[in-house]
């Protein structure tokens, strides 16, 4: 299905082949009027504090809420790069959560050395209504062992080598027509 902006379609005369911001004025064009695999919306989360990850069988270390603009009509597509340091219990389960529902999509290489990582996934979670969810980044054993964790350090700095710059991590949340 095409999408034709021509001053009927909900959005105003476009003059001279120029699409301006004023002529996608908020909800002039919804989700229903673009093909499937269009993304409707992008959001970006960050942190850069460092954290020392305790030991647990379940633990979330980073949590953001994140804005769902529109209804089941669309997937939410996550990408996590996570900044860490140091091995510490190796096989665990990752997770991407997304309205309580995990994805264990995240991972890194375990090399057993008090190294920098990079832990990195995606995640896809559909039927969602719009709104406020909870997006979580975290870990679980499927042995409940209350002593692991997968890494030492969330974005680790110079505390750990000096010849460390401040890591910052990143989640992209990509709202996409189903």
């Amino acid at each position: 299905m095409a999408l034709e902006l021509n001053g009927t379609t909900g959005v105003s005369l476009v003059q001279d082949g120029v699409v301006t911001a004023a002529d996608l004025a908020s909800g002039a064009i919804t989700s229903a009027a673009l093909p499937s695999g269009s993304v409707v919306a992008v959001r970006t989360y960050t942190n850069n504090t460092r954290t020392v990850l305790s030991d647990s069988s379940n633990t979330n270390y980073w949590t953001v809420t994140d804005a769902k603009t529109f209804g089941t009509e669309t997937k939410i597509v996550v990408l996590a790069h996570i900044g860490a340091y140091g091995d510490y219990s190796g096989n665990l389960g990752n997770y991407i959560s997304y309205d309580g529902t995990r994805s264990y999509s995240l991972d890194f290489t375990y090399t057993g050395q008090n190294q920098s990582h990079t832990a990195s996934g995606q995640a896809t979670f559909t039927g969602l209504s719009s709104g406020n969810k909870t997006l979580q980044i975290g870990w679980q054993t499927d042995n409940n062992n209350a002593s692991d964790k997968p890494f030492k350090i969330f974005n680790p700095n110079s505390t750990e080598d000096n010849r460390q710059v401040q890591k910052v991590s990143h989640l992209t949340v990509f709202e996409v027509v189903v």
